[in-house]
């Protein structure tokens, strides 16, 4: 990997911009809701396998509306099958940006550590003859203790 994976920067004004927009959609969205992980393994997903049998029964429905039920809400139903479409679109575009938003801090993160690496090393050095700078440096290196290799119990 490249030691410099991002090179950018975001205004002040861009991000309360963006953050303005976000929350704008979310305005936009107040019948999102929250599930639990329980709560989501127990629901039936449409996903792609499924989403030809609720094609076709929404066909059925519209080429025979008279053979459900009165109790049934085709209405409801209609809406459920518009608001699925529409999240659809809405989802795949957002998760482009999430997906986006999570490999770039991701690199930043990585630029940041390899960054941080190499100045650390730096700072080593010059702390052998600053005897202030080699207490931060030894401040800095308790962000590591207990990593390295792990020892083999002996038996």
């Amino acid at each position: 990997m490249n030691s410099s994976n991002v090179s950018a920067t975001l205004s002040d004004a861009d991000r309360d911009t963006i953050i303005q927009k976000l929350n704008e959609v979310k305005a936009l969205l107040p019948f999102l809701i929250a599930l639990s992980a329980a709560e989501r393994q127990k629901l039936r997903k449409v996903a792609t396998k499924r989403a030809g049998y609720v094609a076709s029964v929404v066909e059925a429905i519209n080429a025979y509306p008279t053979a459900l039920p009165a109790d049934f809400d085709a209405a409801e139903f209609g809406n459920d099958v518009g608001l699925s479409l529409v999240l659809r679109q809405i989802y795949d575009i957002a998760v482009g940006i999430t997906q986006g938003l999570d490999d770039t801090m991701l690199a930043v993160g990585n630029d940041l550590m390899q960054q941080s690496d190499t100045a650390y090393g730096h700072l080593k050095q010059s702390a052998k003859k600053n005897a202030a700078l080699k207490v931060i440096v030894e401040q800095i290196g308790t962000a590591f203790a207990g990593q390295g290799k792990k020892k083999t119990p002996t038996p």
